[in-house]
């Protein structure tokens, strides 16, 4: 039996350079929390919490984190499926070009 390349793209989904785009969507997403002062703004309400509000904050961390988690996983599955589609669709543009080049060329010099 023979699979089609929409069985062979999503077998192939899970592999180690799919990971390593998603530790670099989450380093890059961790990274510019740090920047923006999320963590800071998360690490002093954190302090000033007690009882029922460090309940609510723990909460909305992880609904947050979750959250968080499943864009970045979707995003380090997706990222390098969409780059590889780009540069195969402009390799495919460039070799049309030059294909429609040298047919223009070969053209010209018979006439």
């Amino acid at each position: 039996m023979t699979e089609t390349a929409d069985q062979q793209t999503s077998s192939s989904q899970f592999s180690i350079k799919r990971l390593l785009w998603t530790l670099i969507v989450a380093s890059l997403i961790f990274k510019l929390a740090d920047m923006t002062g999320i963590t800071k703004v998360i690490s002093g309400q954190w302090e000033f919490a007690r009882g029922s509000n460090r309940y609510l904050l723990v909460m909305s961390i992880i609904v947050f984190a979750l959250i968080a988690f499943v864009y970045i996983m979707w995003l380090g599955i997706r990222l390098p499926h969409l780059l590889e589609q780009y540069f195969e669709i402009r390799k495919k543009r460039q070799r049309r070009r030059e294909k429609y080049r040298q047919e223009y060329e070969s053209w010209r010099r018979k006439e």
